[in-house]
C-alpha cells in the first residue's frame, strides 16, 4: 500500500517530529505534528487525525506522510482554515483495528479497541492540554487500514468527533445509529481488490437508514488507491476542515 510522497509545497521536515509514550496502551507512538504557522494561543483550532495504511507502519516517523495526506497542510488551505494535523504511525506488528479488512466489515462489540488507537486518543488528550484546540472540532481521516480506523473511532467515540473522511475502509454497519450525528464523507474505488467496496457501501447504506449525515464518492475505474483522488479533491479536504459539532 505504500506510495511515494505526492508533490506538495509542504515537506515532511515542515512538521514537528515527536513520539508519545502511552501509559494505557504501554507503547510508544511516533507522530508528526503540523502546527499552523500563525498559531496564537488566543484562538482555538481544529485538530485533524490522519491514519495511514498498513504499508506505512513502522518506527521511522515519516512513512505515514505518503499517499497525498499532506494535502491537509497545504498553505492555501491552511490560510483559509488553519488547523493542527497529527499523523501517528502504527507499530509494525499492530493494526489500527485488529480485524481483517478483506471481509468488508467487522463487529465492534467483538473487537476490543486496539492499543494504537488507545494510545492515539491519549495523545489527543495530551495535545488538547498543550495547545488551544477546539474540543468541538476534532476530525479524523484515514486510508485503507486507516479508513477502517476512522470508522472504528467514530463508532466507539461519536461524541468526540465533528467530522470524518474514511477512504477505502470498512466498519461495523450495526453501529450506524451511534455515529449518525457525525458528518461523514466516504470514498472508495469500485475495483478495489484489497478492501472490498462493499465495506463503504454497507456503512453508507446503514447510515442513510439511520438518518445519518453521510456523503459517498465511489470512483468507477479506481482500484485500491482511492486516496490519490480523494486527497487531491480540494472540495473534500476543505469540507472536512470546515466541520464543527453542533
Amino acid at each position: 500500500m505504500a506510495a511515494p510522497l505526492t508533490s506538495s509545497p509542504v515537506a515532511p521536515d515542515d512538521l514537528v517530529v515527536r513520539s508519545f509514550d502511552s501509559a494505557k496502551a504501554k507503547l510508544a507512538l511516533p507522530y508528526r505534528l503540523w502546527v499552523p504557522r500563525d498559531y496564537v494561543q488566543a484562538k482555538r483550532y481544529p485538530l485533524l487525525i490522519v491514519l495511514h495504511g498498513v504499508g506505512e507502519r513502522g518506527t521511522d516517523n515519516v512513512a505515514q506522510l505518503a499517499n497525498g495526506v499532506l494535502a491537509f497542510c497545504a498553505p492555501a488551505l491552511q490560510k483559509r482554515k488553519p488547523a493542527f494535523v497529527v499523523y501517528p504511525q502504527c507499530p509494525p506488528s499492530a493494526r489500527w483495528v485488529e480485524a481483517p479488512w478483506a471481509d468488508g466489515r467487522y463487529s465492534v462489540e467483538k473487537t476490543p479497541q486496539s492499543k494504537p488507537l488507545t494510545a492515539l486518543m491519549e495523545l489527543v488528550d495530551s495535545l488538547q492540554a498543550e495547545f488551544t484546540l477546539d474540543p468541538k472540532r476534532l476530525l479524523v481521516s484515514g486510508l485503507s487500514m486507516g479508513g477502517q480506523g476512522t470508522w472504528d473511532l467514530i463508532a466507539r467515540l461519536p461524541e468526540r468527533f465533528a467530522g470524518a473522511m474514511p477512504v477505502c475502509g470498512s466498519g461495523d454497519p450495526e453501529q450506524a445509529a451511534r455515529m449518525k450525528r457525525v458528518p461523514i464523507w466516504a470514498f472508495h474505488g469500485a475495483r478495489d481488490e484489497v478492501v472490498p467496496v462493499a465495506g463503504s457501501r454497507l456503512m453508507v447504506e446503514a447510515l442513510k437508514q439511520a438518518g445519518g449525515r453521510v456523503r459517498y464518492t465511489e470512483y468507477p475505474a479506481v482500484g485500491h488507491a482511492a486516496w490519490d483522488r480523494a486527497y487531491a479533491d480540494r472540495k473534500a479536504v476543505d469540507w472536512l476542515l470546515s466541520q464543527k459539532q453542533r
